[in-house]
C-alpha cells in the first residue's frame, strides 16, 4: 500500500493543518500506557508564534507528512539565533517529531526540514528537539516502560529504529532521573539537618514567586540558571528581551544538512 501511495510534506498553513498538527500524537500513541498527553490548548499556544517567546529570538516553521488524505507524521525545523550567536555556529534544529513505523515518511520529514534550514544558511541538523533544550528533547531509546517526567518525551521503539535507519549520528546521551520517596521516614536524619543548617546558618529560605515582584525574580532566576547550567551540552544563556517583536535514556541526534 506505502509503494502505491507516496508520502508527500507540505507546510503547514491553516488553523486546520495546525489542529491536524497538534492531534497526530494523540492518534498515534493515546492507547499507550505511558504516554502522558499534553493539553490540547497549551501545545497551541506553544506553537503560536505570537505567544512563545522562542519566537523573539528564533524562527521556525511546521511540516505535515501525508499518504493521500492520512497524516503520517510531523516535523519542524526551526533556527534559534540566540543559540547560534553563543555557540558561534550556524546549526539548525529540527523538532516535534513524531510519525507512524514509516521509513519512507521519515525520509521525507527530515529531508524537508533540512532542505528548510539548508535555504537559511545551516550547516547543520540537531535534534529532536521541541524548539530548545529546554522543552522535550531527544528520543527514547530505553524505559518505554516508564512514565516520563515533565518536559521528558516518550516514543515507541520503532522511534529508535526509524532514526537510525534515516542515518542519523548521536550527538549526546540525554538521561532522565527519578526520586520516588513513599515514606519520609526512611529518610535519612541528615537530610533534615541539613535543610535546617541552610535556614539557620547560611540563611537560606523559600518563598513564592509573586505577581508584583516577577520582573526582579526572574532576573534572579536567570542568573541563577546561567551559572548552574552553564557546561551543559547544548546550553543557551537565558537574558531579558530586549524587544518584543520578532531515567530512561535519551538518544540526541543529529545530521549535517550539506
Amino acid at each position: 500500500m506505502w509503494a502505491e501511495v507516496s508520502v508527500k510534506v507540505t507546510p503547514v498553513a491553516s488553523r486546520r493543518e495546525l489542529a491536524e498538527f497538534v492531534e497526530l500524537p494523540f492518534r498515534l500513541h493515546s492507547s499507550q500506557r505511558h504516554w502522558v498527553p499534553p493539553l490540547r490548548l497549551e501545545r497551541r499556544l506553544f506553537l503560536s508564534r505570537d505567544r512563545n517567546a522562542f519566537f523573539a529570538h528564533g524562527e521556525a516553521e511546521y511540516f505535515l507528512a501525508r499518504r493521500g488524505e492520512r497524516v503520517v507524521g510531523r516535523v519542524s525545523a526551526q533556527i534559534d539565533h540566540a543559540f547560534n550567536i553563543h555557540h558561534d555556529n550556524a546549526w539548525g534544529m529540527f523538532g516535534f517529531l513524531e510519525l507512524e513505523d514509516d521509513p519512507e515518511a521519515m525520509e521525507a520529514l527530515l529531508e524537508t526540514a533540512a532542505t528548510w534550514l539548508r535555504e537559511r544558511d545551516r550547516n547543520m541538523m540537531v535534534g529532536p528537539m521541541d524548539f530548545t533544550m529546554n522543552d522535550e528533547s531527544g528520543v527514547l531509546v530505553e524505559g518505554f516502560d516508564l512514565d516520563p517526567m515533565i518536559k521528558q518525551p516518550w516514543h515507541p521503539p520503532h522511534y529508535q529504529r526509524l532514526c537510525e535507519g534515516a542515518r542519523l549520528d548521536k550527538a549526546m546521551d540525554l538521561l532522565m532521573w527519578n526520586l520516588e520517596v513513599s515514606d519520609r521516614g526512611k529518610v535519612l536524619p541528615v537530610i533534615f539537618e541539613l535543610a535546617e543548617q541552610a535556614r539557620s546558618r547560611h540563611g537560606i529560605t523559600l518563598r513564592k514567586m509573586t505577581r508584583r515582584g516577577l520582573r526582579a525574580d526572574l532576573d534572579g532566576f536567570a542568573e541563577v540558571y546561567n551559572a548552574a547550567w552553564s557546561e551543559n551540552w547544548g546550553f543557551s544563556p537565558y537574558s531579558r528581551p530586549t524587544s518584543t517583536s520578532s531515567p530512561p535514556r535519551c538518544s540526541w541526534c543529529s545530521t549535517a544538512t550539506g
